[in-house]
């Protein structure tokens, strides 16, 4: 859901690439003998499912393809002729730059995961393939991100599932009612399955107390809200219902929600009774 790319004329799209694309017998693609195969071979990569960038020694954009303006959310005429440093302050730090980096200076492939942020805080990956090229290196692009998040869901609920053997395992034990909420809550976030959890305690519907574990940053508000006789109200909507309550992305989800406002962006609240 990337801005449209907008007209660009063909001979921006092209710039560098022409020059890239020489004929061994020394003719360029203008010459008549090569012009129709180039014209062929421009459409290609430009309507390739992959990303497909050229990026110059001085680290600018020669070329790039529609994916890449997908890939990036930006339009084609906000990266070409631009360097990449300009577009976006601070990549000459990251992790992709320096392979960008070392596949221009010794001219050998390269591959690799990346992260890219966007500017709403989410979060991309794409699969990475460096070439050397005449005129810099030539990036493609995969977009993973659907398989990443996949595989990071099915960890997380593994996770869940080895706490909530863990739980039964201690219920079957433990005698103490106290030591067994307590050590419950501290087996859920031990399986890493949650950062944080906390567990309610009512007498007629009124909250009397609160036991957590986890992040103690996200649970600073318990002791004050017990003694206010109030919850969050994902917890509250759970008390009054039958059904299990889930928040994504509390932070901007939960209004006026201490314990939200501290919450990470692609983090989750899970409430049942």
């Amino acid at each position: 859901v990337a801005p449209d790319a907008g007209p660009i004329t063909r001979a921006r799209r092209t710039r560098g690439v022409d020059r890239m694309t020489e004929a061994k017998d020394g003719k360029r693609p203008e010459d008549p003998g090569t012009t129709a195969g180039w014209n062929f071979a421009h459409r290609a990569l430009d309507h390739l499912l992959e990303g497909c960038q050229i990026i110059g020694p001085d680290w600018k954009y020669l070329y790039v393809n529609d994916a890449v303006a997908l890939h990036g959310r930006r339009p084609k005429e906000e990266l070409l002729d631009r360097s990449m440093v300009e577009v976006y302050p601070g990549i000459e730090t990251t992790p992709m730059f320096a392979v960008l980096r070392r596949c221009m200076a010794e001219r050998t492939p390269e591959r690799m995961e990346n992260a890219f942020n966007y500017p709403d805080g989410s979060t991309g990956w794409f699969e990475l393939s460096f070439e050397p090229v005449p005129e810099g290196v030539l990036i493609l692009s995969v977009d993973v991100t659907g398989r990443k998040r996949a595989e990071a869901e099915i960890r997380h609920l593994n996770a869940v599932l080895r706490g909530v053997r863990a739980v039964n395992q201690l219920i079957v034990r433990e005698r103490d009612p106290d030591r067994l909420v307590q050590r419950s809550c501290e087996l859920l976030v031990e399986s890493r399955g949650f950062a944080c959890c906390a567990v309610i305690l009512t007498e007629n519907g009124h909250p009397v107390r609160a036991v957590t574990a986890g992040d103690a940053a996200k649970l600073d508000a318990f002791p004050e809200m017990m003694k206010a006789g109030t919850l969050p109200p994902c917890a509250a909507a759970a008390l009054v219902g039958d059904e299990p309550v889930v928040r994504s992305s509390p932070a901007r989800t939960c209004q006026n929600c201490t314990i939200a406002e501290d919450a990470a962006a692609t983090c989750e609240v899970f409430a049942v009774r």
